[in-house]
């Protein structure tokens, strides 16, 4: 009857509210996985180059160790003979004060190469941003989000 309805009418076939609702929902989720495609393979790019920025820091720390280790007790008991004959000390001062000096030329090195560690793990701040404005573009594509959103605000 619906048919001979159509063809008397000349009206066409109207898909259903549903057909509709589920042809977008099946849109939004195509757009959510390929959003999410493309943030692992940010998140992939980042890590890649979050390795190679870490590498020369990670270098120099292990240079330093193995340079403190080999070198330190030569050096400091040299240090401390020499400290003790031209200053009139006790040896076991002359030993204290050298040690300590090391000790702080070691915590300082270590505490360079530790920031240029850090600063090699803020290359994620990009993917991070990124998924940000995805979860946003997301919710408002839904109707969760409001109007404005901070996260977009910021960047």
């Amino acid at each position: 009857m619906v048919n001979f309805e159509q063809k008397m009418n000349g009206s066409q076939h109207r898909s259903s509210p549903v057909a509709g609702l589920a042809s977008q929902a099946a849109s939004v989720l195509g757009d959510a996985i390929l959003l999410a495609e493309l943030q692992a393979k940010l998140a992939k790019a980042d890590a890649k180059l979050a390795a190679k920025r870490i590498m020369g820091p990670a270098l120099l720390l292990l240079l330093a160790g193995c340079g403190v280790l080999a070198g330190l007790p030569v050096l400091a008991l040299g240090l401390a003979a020499a400290l003790s004959f031209f200053a009139e000390l006790e040896s076991w001062q002359s030993m204290l004060i050298v040690g300590g000096i090391l000790f702080v030329g070691a915590i300082l090195t270590m505490l360079i190469a530790a920031r240029g560690i850090q600063k090699s793990f803020t290359q994620f701040q990009r993917s991070s941003n990124e998924l940000a404005k995805n979860v946003v573009w997301l919710k408002t594509i839904v109707g969760t989000a409001p109007e404005h959103s901070p996260q977009l605000a910021r960047n």
